[in-house]
């Protein structure tokens, strides 16, 4: 004999279905080298993505990125930096410290003053992508254009356009599977190093 549902239930499983389908859960798991190209710039990263955290680690170019593992909570945009050499953290949330270390916040930076404006679906190292182009505000010339798969819930490509050559980060080599959760987790026997803005505020009356 089947159990009838009263409006009343349904109302509210209805409800619960239309809250849970706007929540991201961040539920991919992958691993991928993060290439940067462009006027003198070339680097490699390691990118470990395990629901909503991701770790990046420098593998090659210059002094502008250190080559520390940097952890980063895409919920709450909390960051820390590890220095293996001296077992230490730092932990940050100011944007402006974070974009220091980590070139993934620096080009969101770089785009918060832009107009966005939604693109073509396209197709991208196999992943369909939705894209966002933008506009520099009362200009027509495209500056940035971004590729983001909804299955991995991360980007794949994003490209900054200028007269004398592009800058372009993407990912490659991209594979998709459980990844180490102790990968985004601080060592037990790492001891927090305070930024100079925590100090200062500590001396302060």
């Amino acid at each position: 004999m089947r159990k009838k549902i009263s409006l009343g239930s349904l109302t509210i499983m209805l409800v619960l279905a239309f809250i849970l389908s706007g929540i991201s859960v961040h539920a991919a798991q992958f691993t991928a080298d993060l290439i940067i190209t462009g006027p003198d710039t070339d680097y490699t990263f390691k990118l470990y993505v395990k629901d909503n955290m991701y770790r990046l680690e420098k593998v090659k170019g210059g002094i502008k990125f250190p080559p520390y593992p940097t952890i980063v909570n895409r919920n709450t945009g909390l960051t820390w930096g590890l220095n293996p050499q001296v077992r230490q953290y730092v932990e940050m949330t100011n944007i402006r410290q974070t974009m220091m270390m980590n070139p993934i916040i620096g080009w969101e930076f770089m785009r918060k003053d832009m107009e966005k404006q939604p693109g073509p679906i396209e197709t991208l190292s196999g992943y369909t992508c939705e894209t966002s182009i933008y506009h520099e505000p009362g200009k027509s010339r495209i500056s940035a254009k971004i590729w983001i798969s909804r299955k991995l819930d991360h980007f794949i490509k994003q490209v900054h356009y200028a007269d004398n050559s592009d800058a372009i980060m993407e990912l490659q080599n991209i594979k998709e599977g459980p990844v180490d959760e102790a990968l985004f987790k601080i060592p037990q026997d790492y001891s927090k190093m305070e930024m100079p803005d925590e100090r200062q505020a500590k001396t302060e009356p």
